[in-house]
C-alpha cells in the first residue's frame, strides 16, 4: 500500500474526531483509528512503522505521539510520547498536538509536571480552535490552575468550547450561572445546563430551585 497516501487518509480520520483529551476521550480517536486500520487490511504495528519513517513531519509526529501514549503497535512510552507531540507543537502550531502537550505537562507525562507550562499550551491550542483545549483552559481559569483565577474568562472559554462541539464544557457552564462566576448568576439557565449534563443528577434539581435569589 502507499504510505503516503494512507497516512494522509488516517490524518484526516485522527483529526475528525470532536472533542478529544487524554483519557475516555481518547478512546474516541483510538476507536477511529482502529476502524480505519481495519479497512485497509493491516495493522498497528505496521502503521507504527509508516509513521516512524515519515515522524520528521509533523502532521505525522502527533499522531507518533498518540500511538507511543497508549501503546498502539509499540509499548506504551510517555517519554516518547511528549517529544512527538513536542515536536509537532512547536513546529507546526498544531492545535492537537498542542493540547496533547498541555496534558503531558498538567501531568507529568514524559517531563516534568507544570501547571504554568501546560496552561500556556492549552492556551495556544485553544487559541488556534481545537475545542478540547478550549474546555480545559475554561477549567484552568476556572481553578486558578497555572494561571490567576479568572472566572470571566472561564465562561467565555467554556461557552467557546460548547458552541463548537465540546459537550464536556456543560459542566462548567452550569457552575458558571449557579454560582454566578464569570456571569449573571441565572437559575434557569443553570436548570437549562443541568439538564444537558448526566453528570448531575436529578435529584439535585429541585435543590437548586430553592437556592434562587433574585
Amino acid at each position: 500500500m502507499s504510505s503516503l497516501l494512507d497516512l494522509k487518509e488516517l490524518r484526516e480520520v485522527f483529526y475528525a474526531v470532536k472533542d478529544p483529551g487524554p483519557y475516555s476521550s481518547d478512546g474516541n480517536v483510538i476507536k477511529s483509528v482502529d476502524e480505519w486500520i481495519n479497512s485497509q487490511g493491516t495493522t498497528r504495528k505496521k502503521v507504527f512503522q509508516l509513521l516512524i519513517e515519515e515522524a520528521d513531519e509533523s502532521i505525522y509526529a502527533c499522531m507518533l505521539g498518540l500511538f507511543y501514549h497508549h501503546g498502539i503497535g509499540v509499548r506504551a512510552d510517555h517519554s516518547m510520547a511528549f517529544n512527538s507531540y513536542r515536536f509537532a507543537a512547536e513546529s507546526s502550531n498544531d492545535a492537537f498536538a498542542q493540547n496533547q502537550l498541555g496534558y503531558c505537562y498538567r501531568d507529568g507525562l514524559g517531563t516534568i509536571g507544570s501547571s504554568e507550562k501546560a496552561f500556556e499550551w492549552f492556551k495556544k491550542s485553544a487559541e488556534r480552535g481545537h475545542i478540547c483545549g478550549m474546555r480545559t483552559l475554561a477549567d484552568h481559569y476556572y481553578n486558578g490552575w497555572g494561571y490567576e483565577q479568572n472566572f470571566r474568562r472561564a465562561f467565555f472559554w467554556y461557552s467557546k468550547a460548547y458552541s463548537n462541539g465540546n459537550s464536556r464544557a456543560i459542566q462548567g457552564l452550569f457552575n458558571c450561572h449557579e454560582k454566578g462566576y464569570g456571569t449573571q448568576r441565572d437559575m434557569h439557565k443553570a436548570l437549562y445546563w443541568a439538564k444537558k449534563d448526566q453528570l448531575i443528577h436529578w435529584s439535585f434539581l429541585p435543590k437548586l430551585f430553592k437556592r434562587r435569589h433574585y
